[in-house]
């Protein structure tokens, strides 16, 4: 079983981002967890997860954002200060400040057996922001068939 946990940010940017991603979720029916990161901050360990998913590093590996990566990630003003700091630090510091650095919602797909226990394993998997190709991977495996077929 999926979950969908949307942490919308406060930038313009993420606001356009996410009125894009919540049209994609309800055009197809899929049940959402909506919260403010100003209000909510998203988990430590969920967030660092999400860090590896999105630099396609190894969990075993030291975790390497390039500055390419920060940009995308961050507001200007935030992206500015992270690379003003130690590279070793700079993770730490986005995640002390998740709920104002994120220039775009932070989308998560949680995935949960069927006693309702999260898979760690998958932990992290989400996207930044909304990008249509990228959220193929919401959508259940029985109405991309159905959309497949027709």
């Amino acid at each position: 079983m999926k979950k969908i946990t949307v942490y919308k940010s406060t930038t313009a940017d993420g606001y356009t981002a996410f009125i894009k991603a919540k049209e994609f979720i309800q055009k197809h029916n899929l049940e959402y967890e909506l919260n403010k990161l100003t209000e909510t901050a998203v988990p430590k360990k969920k967030m660092k997860k999400f860090l590896y998913f999105y630099t396609s590093c190894n969990l075993t590996e030291t975790l390497d954002v390039t500055e390419e990566e920060w940009r995308l990630l961050l507001t200007n003003k935030w992206y500015e200060k992270v690379l003003d700091i130690p590279e070793e630090d700079r993770a730490d510091f986005v995640l002390d400040n998740a709920n104002e650095a994120f220039r775009k919602p932070i989308i998560f797909m949680d995935y949960y057996d069927e006693q309702g226990c999260l898979n760690e394993e998958y932990e992290g998997i989400g996207t930044v922001g909304f990008n249509n190709s990228e959220f193929g991977l919401y959508i259940p495996k029985s109405e991309r068939n159905y959309q497949l077929k027709k």
